[in-house]
């Protein structure tokens, strides 16, 4: 199936059309990470750390048991006019995409790639999606949809990472019509519970890895992550 972007098919065959994307970019604010460390904060607990290298952001365990990982970051100026430049307009049409790979399977780990509403992010926000956002699920290594705005919607979208494997995801909240995830740019799963409103706390990118009481060494990693909004 096609990814259609603010109208215009950009994934056709597996293959991103470079018109579309540019097409999609004249509507919109597009926002590339960079993977400076003091643009990636981190809280952890454990033996728990956030690495960044290689153009990746790496949430891991290491192997003691009840460890967690989350990095964030804070996309700037996305929505143009908000009072606050890292705040999303989720009344407009917002574009994610990201590769993600998992090391290992681990009964009872789970790792979340989250964009949520959170003034001051912590340890805790790996086990749900407990304010306005979208995001992705990995539970072992099962995946899900993650979508809240007055209360919380997972969505099975009936495919799973294989270990240490890279798998592209896209997600697009199309306001007022709701949200919709991609795996290797096949429409896996859709919602139409979704954030609406301006953020009224700040919006927080995070990559999110817990090994609950496997004591298994868990790698999440996320790479090539763009976020796109509309004007």
């Amino acid at each position: 199936m096609a990814e259609y972007w603010n109208g215009i098919e950009i994934v056709t065959a597996n293959r991103v059309t470079f018109n579309g994307m540019l097409e999609g970019f004249k509507t919109g604010s597009l926002f590339i990470p960079t993977l400076d460390t003091p643009d990636w904060p981190s809280v952890v607990d454990g033996t728990a750390s956030v690495v960044l290298s290689n153009s990746i952001v790496s949430a891991r365990t290491a192997a003691t048991n009840d460890s967690t990982a989350v990095g964030y970051n804070n996309p700037g100026y996305l929505t143009r006019g908000l009072a606050n430049s890292t705040r999303v307009n989720w009344d407009k049409d917002l574009f994610v995409q990201f590769d993600c790979q998992l090391n290992a399977a681990g009964t009872g780990g789970e790792s979340r790639f989250l964009i949520y509403e959170q003034n001051s992010p912590a340890v805790g926000d790996h086990a749900t999606l407990s304010a306005k956002g979208i995001g992705l699920f990995v539970d072992n290594l099962v995946l899900k949809g993650e979508t809240y705005d007055t209360q919380s919607e997972v969505v099975a979208l009936s495919e799973s990472l294989t270990a240490a494997q890279g798998t592209r995801i896209t997600i697009i909240h199309t306001a007022g019509v709701g949200v919709e995830w991609f795996v290797n740019s096949v429409s896996k799963g859709t919602s139409t519970r979704e954030p609406t409103g301006q953020a009224g706390a700040f919006t927080r990118i995070g990559v999110m890895c817990d090994n609950a009481s496997t004591a298994a060494n868990k790698n999440f990693e996320v790479t090539n992550l763009m976020i796109w909004q509309e004007s």
